[in-house]
């Protein structure tokens, strides 16, 4: 699975965003995802942690001061793939990190990144 992060000027409003909270623990292992009502805060969290360093490659200084939030994308295969933004303080550059390519913001802001996770899954 391919990961994505986009280095974007600020985003001053979050409408149509959720505050992204730590995923609570599982007391069991589901067996689909319609078994873990937690299942799409588990999917952004991971996608959210898999992509801070990566964001450290495109000027992300490590700070927060806004999020991490996030949201939802169609996959078109009726399902939705999390996607996770956060601000940093310094500059209020925003990262954007999602599972599928958005090439909106790989034209309207030339500094993103991709890395490959052979082994990667969705929780």
């Amino acid at each position: 699975m391919t990961l994505y992060v986009y280095y974007c000027a600020p985003i001053d409003f979050w409408e149509g965003w959720s505050k992204l909270s730590k995923p609570k623990a599982l007391t069991h292992k589901p067996t689909w995802s319609d078994d873990d009502p937690d299942w799409f805060t588990r999917s952004a969290w991971a996608l959210f942690t898999k992509a801070q360093p990566i964001a450290k490659k495109i000027y992300w200084e490590g700070d927060i001061a806004n999020g991490p939030f996030t949201s939802a994308l169609p996959t078109g295969e009726c399902e939705s793939a999390p996607i996770v933004a956060w601000k940093q303080a310094n500059n209020g550059s925003t990262f954007v990190a999602s599972y599928l390519p958005l090439p909106w913001l790989s034209t309207q802001f030339d500094t993103w990144t991709s890395q490959e996770f052979p082994d990667l899954q969705l929780p």
